[in-house]
């Protein structure tokens, strides 16, 4: 006698609560054995599964029984229980196949023949069960779509937050309503933030032991804790696909306790990255798969710090994390790849001289006049003096005056060693820009962490990173101004063709 078992899935919740689908399969599958002459040996159900990929315990039960055992039929009311997606059904059907099990389908006969139609038609019926499942998908995300739009968050509440249904059972409506016992503590943790005598780690020990968990009861993750601490969503804003809604949900952090919080978190931030490292890229380093900003972090006990894509959690972290120092020598190097033309750099120099020519003549001039006044002075001082000594005034009118004279005095000696700090400051400059127009690379790796910073963002707008390399550096609007005649670029990763194209359209002088 044939063997055979059954398989029954369903997807939602509702489906597997009212316990009509599951069973219909199995009753079907059981009266279609009988009548067949199958011996049932096996009867396997994913409740609440859905069909979308083959990780369901029941189906990896199913075929697992039928190549241990050699199962002769695998019943299944219609295939769309099976698989939604044209590439699984064609896996699923193809490892049966192996063992010598024919997949039946009761609502169509013909989809498991063993034939160029029977095999046509099943590909067919696949591609159907796949084309409904993205139909569904799409009406799935066209209302979160419009949920988004009405101003309600079009997924699992944050913390300090529960999904409520509004509706009834068969049409359900959910929004997002306080959950009184975590708002209290996540509230707390806002105001406690606020005052600035928490650090973030400190904060999170202290309200995990007043009771604040994670969804799951444990203690929240530092990450976890420090985007609660930066979620808009608790002052009315929210992102969905992309875009920003204003949302409906109840408030019970304000505006302004969650705005002090953002100003204790920048500046301990930046406390950090003085103490610890300095975060040389942070704002310029964007992911190169999502797009995102890149932030950064250390781990003490590995004495390392990393850069990261801000948004991990939405796509693979592998090739995302990269030490500091790789990064920083990698984005250092992209220095290497510019250079200005050698008439653009005389250009420079002559520009700077005559700049700098006119600083120190206005300096020159502002000394001048200082050292006029003082000459002023030191003469009234002398005259006071010698009143006093000619017993004119008296001790009590000249430390009046003497003391005034002195004061004015101090303050201009005080003005003009300013003026000649600044020409020699000026002359710093204009040695730099030198370095910088004649050797950019060398003027960039031999500056101080600041200039550097400065460099940075003279040069270039964005940095774009994925496996742990660069993949494009897109230049200042102020450097593509340059290009392609003044400024060269010597990695096609910079620039796109189309980029270069539309620049010496709108500039066609050749590149110097």
């Amino acid at each position: 006698m044939p063997t055979a078992i059954i398989y029954s899935r369903v997807s939602t919740k509702e489906q597997v609560e009212k316990g009509k689908s599951v069973e219909d399969q199995v009753k079907f599958g059981k009266r279609f054995a009988q009548e067949n002459g199958y011996k049932l040996v096996g009867i396997f159900k994913d409740p609440g599964q859905t069909a979308s990929n083959m990780n369901r315990p029941g189906l990896q039960e199913a075929i697992l029984r039928c190549q241990e055992e050699k199962i002769d039929y695998f019943i299944v009311k219609s295939t769309d229980r099976l698989a939604r997606n044209v590439a699984d059904h064609i896996t699923i059907k193809s490892s049966l196949n192996k063992v010598g099990t024919k997949i039946t389908a009761i609502e169509q006969p013909s989809a498991g023949e063993e034939s160029a139609e029977g095999n046509l038609v099943d590909t067919i019926l696949a591609a159907i069960n796949q084309f409904q499942r993205d139909l569904t998908a799409r009406k799935v995300k066209k209302s979160l779509e419009q949920k988004a739009k009405e101003g309600w968050f079009p997924a699992p509440a944050h913390l300090g937050y529960k999904n409520v249904n509004v509706g009834t059972p068969d049409k359900q409506k959910n929004i997002i309503v306080i959950d009184k016992p975590k708002a209290r503590l996540i509230k707390e943790a806002f105001e406690l933030y606020a005052t600035g005598q928490y650090s973030m780690e400190q904060l999170r020990d202290v309200m995990y032991a007043k009771g604040l968990t994670s969804r799951f009861g444990n203690q929240p993750s530092h990450s976890a804790f420090a985007l609660m601490l930066q979620n808009r969503f608790y002052i009315g804003e929210f992102k969905y696909s992309g875009n920003v809604y204003k949302g409906k949900h109840p408030l019970f952090i304000d505006k302004k306790t969650f705005e002090l919080c953002q100003r204790v978190r920048l500046d301990q931030t930046t406390n950090i990255r003085q103490s610890k490292h300095n975060f040389l890229l942070r704002g310029m380093i964007y992911c190169g798969v999502c797009g995102g900003g890149y932030t950064w972090e250390n781990h003490e006990h590995k004495n390392k710090s990393y850069y990261h894509c801000y948004n991990i959690r939405d796509h693979s972290s592998r090739g995302q994390y990269i030490e500091t120092n790789d990064l920083e020598r990698m984005v250092e190097s992209e220095f290497k790849k510019i250079e200005f033309s050698k008439s653009f750099v005389e250009k420079i120099k002559q520009e700077a001289k005559n700049y700098l020519d006119k600083i120190h003549q206005d300096i020159d001039e502002r000394r001048l006049d200082i050292q006029n006044k003082i000459r002023i002075l030191e003469k009234k001082r002398k005259t006071i003096e010698e009143k006093l000594f000619n017993g004119v005034i008296n001790d009590q009118t000249y430390s009046k005056h003497h003391n005034l004279v002195e004061k004015e005095i101090n303050g201009l000696e005080d003005e003009l060693k300013n003026y000649s700090a600044d020409r020699t400051s000026n002359l710093g400059v204009f040695e730099k820009l030198l370095d910088l127009s004649t050797n950019i690379y060398q003027a960039y790796k031999k500056a101080t962490p600041e200039l550097k910073a400065s460099y940075l963002r003279i040069f270039f707008e964005k940095i774009y990173v994925q496996d742990r390399k660069i993949k494009k550096a897109i230049p200042t609007q102020a450097i593509r101004e340059l290009l392609p005649y003044k400024v060269k670029f010597k990695h096609s990763q910079v620039l796109t063709k189309s980029e270069w194209r539309a620049r010496r359209e709108l500039n066609p002088r050749s590149q110097a």
